[in-house]
């Protein structure tokens, strides 16, 4: 699996990452997710800041393509989703998390953002949230809210700047793996 988006929409996540400090922002990746069928091994024509694509062998079904056409963005609505069930899945009692350290979407915002991409051939296909002076590298909390099939886009902002970012899905086992991005186009 690989995460393809445009220049432009990375440059607005580590804008809005920047922006949402001293809080982690967050919000949906719009996109659909293509399996590309390979005659013969192959290897993506643009750039990736994570080193060259390995080429699928001959005759396999290709990979799965996870393309971001649009950006959701969310309000971190931590603080008003106290009584959700998920936050018994954090390892830091609930008095001493903040959305300086987690973020959340609320259901109504997944629903509005489900219908919207629906009405242009669109679907949710991942979730982007900032680590403010954290690497860009799942914590135990994303792991255990996460959703397979779902790429999560991380991006790590040190003192004001955005400087790195990582894309990571579950596998098998319900652990992160990497996953390499692809960034094309202006």
């Amino acid at each position: 699996m690989t995460l393809q988006l445009s220049r432009s929409l990375l440059e607005q996540l580590c804008r809005a990452a920047e922006a949402a400090l001293p809080y982690e922002c967050c919000g949906l990746l719009l996109g659909r997710q293509v399996r590309t069928p390979v005659e013969s091994p192959v290897e993506l024509p643009i750039e990736s800041p994570v080193g060259p694509r390995d080429p699928a062998p001959a005759g396999s079904m290709g990979a799965i393509e996870a393309i971001v056409y649009e950006l959701w963005p969310a309000n971190n609505d931590w603080e008003q989703l106290t009584d959700e069930p998920f936050r018994t899945l954090d390892p830091i009692p609930a008095g001493e998390t903040s959305p300086e350290r987690r973020y959340a979407i609320a259901p109504a915002t997944m629903l509005a953002a489900m219908r919207a991409g629906r009405a242009r051939n669109l679907d949710i296909i991942g979730v982007y949230h900032s680590h403010p002076q954290h690497p860009a590298v799942p914590s135990e909390f994303d792991r255990a809210c996460a959703w397979p099939d779902y790429s999560y886009l991380i991006l790590s902002v040190k003192g004001d700047q955005t400087v790195d970012w990582q894309s990571w899905r579950l596998n098998l086992d319900r652990q992160f793996q990497p996953e390499p991005i692809v960034l094309c186009g202006s």
